[in-house]
């Protein structure tokens, strides 16, 4: 029996009490072992197949096509020094999902792998419009000297090893013509198949290769925080951001949740398959299309919920599914959060349920190429009028692009253009038609997710104007059917305008000590992407108060 191979995923078990009782929780039955050393359960579950209710139109009788399709899931679990691996088959991954070490993987191979035999990478950007991002390199990749990883997080590595390499890192010897690989992301993977023995004998390594140096870095400029108290202190900073936020909201003091909080999940690929996502929240639940803070809150205000407390993290609960019901992702509210704070002169972002510090080498270069774009990059005698105030705060963007829009100063803010199915999308806000050259103005009130939003805007129409004929042709018909003028449609400068929401805030304060990395980041790219596609004339402008 032992000389029958399998390929094996390891996975590590952070909690293994709450493993087994999630397990029972979701029907798997434990099966008795010959080694107290394993736990073995296993679980079947038989539904209707998909295609039944079609075929049920056509055939005379209905009850000829009943059919059950059976799928078995397993979970094996094996003890090594007091401490708990995982393997699964079927579904099994889902039931102990959250009770695994999430960087197990990512951690070993960056100990293991040399970073010059990286083949392919999957990374998460913290800023961009960019999600996800997947690397196959054909030729040998050294992952340390490439600057592109600056900003992201690594989220699954696939290497190369030779076999003598396996056999002095594992122990074990594979005979193989072709290169072997390694994977690691959650889980663990040697690409070839191995028996129980030889698995065995991988497992006891294990810890002294966790032990080991990092051959690369996994975090390029930044890193975890591993102080109990600062994370403590930095959780606490983010539930009482979230107090002051809900509290705004719920008293309508706020139009929208002007914040450095964001949501997002770490199996990008599941959470943007999503077809709807269902919040729940003790007995109470709701299907809603899309997630956002604020889409969030307005569950949490109509379930009666008067104030923001740090239990919600827990006890809200958001899945996602496919149009056939199918769960595609299914976790608590904390695990979606993603924010990004300035405490002092120091940055740090909150992803995956961990506090990270970023590096100051990655601030310096930063802060370097912002003030290059704000010094370089500029459209001589560019000016728009003050941004108003309004009460204790400042008129609307609306408002704001209403009176601004005079003479040549074009209003295109929300006169959308269709581009497929139900989207649509905004040529600009303000056409600038005062000079020769027409300029694009994109305008947003705040600092925050304001500016992200201005970026995401910014890159979207301006993708559409430079590739999509269509959507260019019916942007011009629109600016010329406002203004008589005539310009060179493919010679456009952009400018993305924003106000600081801060009345009370100096002014005279530099912008790049106003706004987190994660924002800079996020400008940095916008701006290269412009001169990508074309655009030579390009400004980021702040609007001042009156």
């Amino acid at each position: 029996m032992r000389e029958i191979k399998h390929k094996f995923a390891i996975y590590k078990i952070k909690d293994d009490v709450a493993c087994n009782k999630s397990l029972e929780d979701k029907g798997f039955e434990q099966i008795k072992c010959k080694d107290v050393s394993y736990k073995l359960y296993m679980n079947k579950k038989s539904k209707p197949p998909k295609w039944e209710n079609m075929l049920s139109q056509v055939a005379q009788n209905p009850n000829d096509i009943k059919r059950k399709n059976e799928n078995s899931s397993f979970v094996l679990l094996k003890t090594i020094d007091k401490q708990v691996y995982a393997f699964t088959g079927g579904s099994g991954f889902f039931a102990i999902q959250k009770s695994i070490d999430n960087d197990f993987g990512m951690d070993l191979i960056s100990k293991i792998i040399e970073p010059d035999r990286i083949k392919y990478i999957r990374q998460k950007p913290l800023a961009g419009k960019t999600v996800q991002e997947e690397s196959v390199y054909k030729e040998y990749y050294n992952y340390n000297f490439d600057p592109k990883n600056w900003g992201k997080i690594s989220k699954e590595i696939l290497g190369e090893i030779n076999g003598s390499d396996i056999e002095k890192a594992f122990g074990i010897e594979i005979s193989s013509k072709f290169k072997i690989r390694l994977q690691g992301k959650s889980s663990f993977t040697i690409n070839r198949s191995l028996t129980l023995e030889q698995l065995d004998t991988v497992l006891q390594k294990l810890k002294e290769l966790s032990s080991k140096k990092d051959k690369f870095l996994l975090y390029k400029g930044f890193s975890e925080i591993s102080n109990s108290t600062k994370k403590k202190e930095l959780t606490s900073k983010l539930i009482e951001k979230l107090k002051v936020l809900y509290e705004s909201y719920i008293k309508q003091a706020t139009n929208d949740v002007e914040t450095e909080i964001i949501i997002s999940y770490s199996d990008v690929r599941d959470f943007i398959l999503s077809d709807y996502y269902s919040i729940s929240y003790k007995v109470s639940k709701e299907d809603v299309e899309v997630l956002s803070l604020e889409v969030i809150f307005e569950f949490m205000k109509n379930k009666g919920i008067e104030e923001f407390e740090e239990y919600h993290l827990s006890q809200i609960n958001i899945a996602g599914f496919s149009e056939e019901e199918e769960e595609k992702i299914s976790d608590k509210l904390k695990s979606f959060l993603v924010a990004d704070f300035l405490d002092g002169d120091k940055n740090y972002c909150f992803v995956d349920q961990k506090w990270y510090q970023v590096s100051q080498d990655l601030i310096d270069i930063a802060n370097k190429e912002v003030k290059n774009i704000l010094v370089n990059f500029s459209i001589k005698d560019f000016e728009l009028p003050n941004w108003k105030k309004k009460g204790k705060g400042l008129e609307t963007e609306d408002d704001y692009i209403m009176d601004a829009c005079k003479k040549d100063l074009i209003q295109m803010h929300r006169d959308h253009i269709k581009i497929k199915g139900h989207d649509k999308a905004e040529a600009c806000d303000i056409v600038d038609l005062r000079k020769d050259e027409a300029v694009f103005v994109f305008v947003k009130r705040g600092l925050g997710t304001s500016l992200r939003e201005l970026f995401a805007q910014v890159r979207n129409s301006i993708e559409l104007y430079s590739k999509d004929k269509k959507f260019q042709d019916d942007a011009i018909t629109k600016i010329k059917g406002k203004h008589s003028k005539t310009f060179d449609v493919n010679k456009i400068g952009v400018v993305l305008a924003f106000t600081d929401h801060s009345i009370s805030r100096k002014r005279k304060t530099p912008l790049e000590k106003r706004i987190s990395t994660v924002v800079k980041l996020d400008l940095i790219q916008t701006c290269s992407f412009l001169e990508e596609v074309g655009i030579n004339n390009i400004m980021f402008y702040e609007i001042p108060h009156k």
